[in-house]
């Protein structure tokens, strides 16, 4: 009897436990689910609540039809864990909202109408900006895209902001230190606006009081908190476009002009301003006003000269941006640099390199029929028979440079025609524009600055003794501009490659294996947080990209330009997705003069 009443007592204290148990699970389940789980439970905004951000445990939140229509035009995995929210627009502009600080891989799809007539308008992983209208309505789904290989949610940091709208964002860039003007271009870009920018520069940064010209530069806008990528050009500006730095980072994207390229360029020309010193005083100039508007991360980046540049910049003001990306940026040993010579030799296989010299020896000794052929009127300044001799010796270097758009087969035998000699050296140096008139005097900037601070190749004229007019003759001191005194400064590039190896952290080189400038790369050391990186095959010469590299190599950039400038990491399925369907222009070689 005492045994049966305790058995009873026991069961029902254990029953009294289970039921406080399911109770108690049931309410935390309920308590768990979201409240925006969906559609009808929906979040909603205004232009004026915003900034938002919020962190929801999703971890309970479910799926349904809605997710369905709407990702039915987007495509996207996976719409787990989903939550809803809801933008009313007060006011144009451009909307960001950003997950990446989620403890899991989350996407967005922004659609406008409701449920049975949904329209997506936008959609991706981690991040997804869109263009709202006043007055519109914008339904906004997040949800797990299981892009990590799991599901079922987890912490969701969502944050929804808002940049000014173009009017608005115009007249504070307008009223920016330095800016002379700025006007609204066109963008093909989702997500950015585009705008033209002049700014007022000192002629000489030691006399900021004194003359002044103005220095092109162009403007992709996506968000003030955004990371802004600070592309200089050695030459003339670019093409409004994105750049794979920019596309990968989801940037913001300043590119400026060089000094001393029309139209950026100081009236009378007086070419002792025109030094690495005064280039990277512009920079800093240009990077301390645009700072009012971008406050965040900053990276710098350039292309062959252009790589120099943010080299330059990085080395005279080393806290104006936080990380330097430069592209096949070469440091020369003087205006003959040997290292070069050997670098060429070795490139190919010793049948194409042969072909190469039997094709520089038969135009050679068959110049009298080529120059024949050449214009009489547009080789004043060189010459038209030196003009073809310094492009016929120049043909190797040129080939190697830009070796995937050229072929061995392609290299004229030594029965081709006249006509057919022409055109390979109209193609692969480029005779028919870069030793021209019009061509030197385009790139007299760079010549000068090749003569007295940045050096360049010898070229390499072994095997061709006796068949030339003006040995060792291919030198920028006798290019434009005429008439100009020209002393190379061999202590500068001396000092800045001693401060990269030394002092120069975090700057990550790109360089193509099979480009002659990558003769003369620059050095670094990994204990300075600094790295240098190789394209390897077809891709390796001087347009060489991170977008090129091994997929090893590719998410070591990746993850390191996390590490470096991002405050929410991009995950490895992102960054995988962006290499499998990259979206930007890669330059032209005709963009990269470089000879």
């Amino acid at each position: 009897m005492k045994n049966g009443v305790i058995f009873r007592i026991c069961r029902i204290f254990i029953a009294a436990l289970l039921t406080a148990f399911c109770l108690a699970t049931i309410s935390s389940t309920t308590l768990a689910q979201p409240a925006n789980d969906t559609y009808d439970g929906r979040t909603v905004l205004t232009s004026t609540t915003l900034p938002f951000s919020t962190v929801v445990d999703t971890t309970e939140a479910t799926s349904d039809s809605n997710d369905e229509e709407v990702n039915s035009q987007c495509g996207a995995p996976a719409t787990d864990a989903s939550v809803w929210y809801e933008l009313a627009a007060t006011s144009d502009g451009q909307v960001t909202v950003d997950l990446r600080q989620s403890n899991y891989s989350a996407g967005v799809i922004i659609a406008t109408g409701s449920p049975g007539n949904f329209v997506t308008i936008a959609c991706g992983p981690g991040t997804v900006d869109f263009q709202a209208v006043a007055g519109g309505m914008y339904a906004i789904l997040v949800f797990d895209d299981q892009l990590d290989s799991a599901g079922n949610g987890g912490e969701l940091r969502i944050s929804i902001s808002a940049v000014a709208g173009p009017t608005e964002l115009l007249a504070r860039l307008r009223a920016l230190p330095g800016v002379a003007s700025a006007s609204l271009a066109p963008s093909i870009i989702p997500g950015t606006f585009a705008f033209r920018i002049w700014f007022e520069q000192p002629v000489d940064h030691n006399h900021p009081d004194g003359p002044r010209f103005l220095q092109r530069a162009t403007l992709l806008h996506r968000s003030e908190s955004a990371v802004t990528v600070l592309g200089l050009n050695g030459y003339y500006l670019p093409p409004l476009r994105q750049s794979e730095l920019t596309y990968l980072l989801e940037a913001n994207q300043l590119e400026v002009e060089h000094r001393f390229f029309t139209p950026s360029t100081p009236s009378g020309q007086d070419w002792q301003y025109l030094t690495i010193a005064q280039s990277a005083a512009d920079h800093h100039r240009i990077v301390e006003s645009f700072k009012n508007l971008y406050p965040g991360k900053w990276v710098s980046t350039g292309r062959s000269k252009g790589g120099m540049a943010a080299v330059y910049h990085r080395f005279f003001y080393p806290s104006d941006v936080d990380a330097t990306v430069p592209y096949v940026a070469p440091s020369s040993h003087g205006t003959r640099d040997v290292r070069y010579v050997q670098f060429v030799d070795r490139l190919g296989t010793a049948e194409c390199r042969e072909r190469l010299q039997t094709f520089q020896r038969t135009a050679l000794a068959r110049r009298a029929e080529i120059l024949a052929l050449l214009p009489t009127d547009v080789f004043s300044i060189l010459g038209a028979d030196r003009a073809l001799e310094f492009a016929i010796v120049e043909t190797p270097f040129a080939f190697w440079q830009y070796s995937r758009f050229n072929s061995c087969e392609a290299i004229p035998e030594p029965n081709a025609t006249t006509t057919e000699l022409l055109d390979f050296l109209n193609y692969v140096p480029g005779l028919s524009f870069s030793y021209t008139d019009a061509g030197l005097n385009a790139y007299a900037a760079y010549y000068y600055q090749a003569a007295t601070e940045l050096g360049g190749p010898r070229f390499d004229e072994r095997g061709l003794h006796g068949l030339l007019n003006y040995p060792r003759d291919d030198i920028p001191e006798n290019y434009p501009p005429v008439g100009v005194e020209k002393e190379f400064d061999r202590a500068l590039m001396e000092r800045i490659e001693l401060w990269i190896q030394t002092s120069g952290q975090r700057i990550l080189f790109i360089y193509g294996l099979n480009d002659p400038w990558s003769a003369s790369a620059f050095d670094v050391h990994s204990q300075n947080d600094s790295y240098r990186l190789f394209v390897m095959g077809e891709a390796g010469d001087h347009l060489a990209g991170i977008f090129d590299l091994s997929d090893e190599s590719f998410f070591f950039v990746a993850d390191t330009l996390n590490r470096w400038l991002l405050e929410a990491p991009v995950s490895r399925e992102i960054q995988r997705a962006k290499k499998s369907g990259k979206k930007f222009d890669p330059p032209t070689r005709a963009e990269l003069f470089m000879r």
